[in-house]
């Protein structure tokens, strides 16, 4: 099975706490091959290439 990708985009993400939230929350419910991931988005222009550069992406939080 594939890994299933999951993250966060927003101008400054180093105060977030969401990456090891939704790891541990994917652990204890035992939801398997999902990741969560944070995506530094400067400006909205760049969320395209975001998700060109990475098409795997299932889900975004937004902050």
């Amino acid at each position: 099975m594939s890994e299933r990708l999951f993250g966060l985009i927003g101008k400054t993400l180093t105060h977030s706490f969401s990456k090891n939230y939704f790891t541990e929350k994917f652990r204890q419910e035992g939801i398997a091959n999902c990741r969560y991931e944070l995506f530094p988005l400067p400006q909205i222009e760049a969320f395209s290439a975001l998700l060109a550069a990475h098409p795997a992406l299932e889900g975004i939080n937004v902050t």
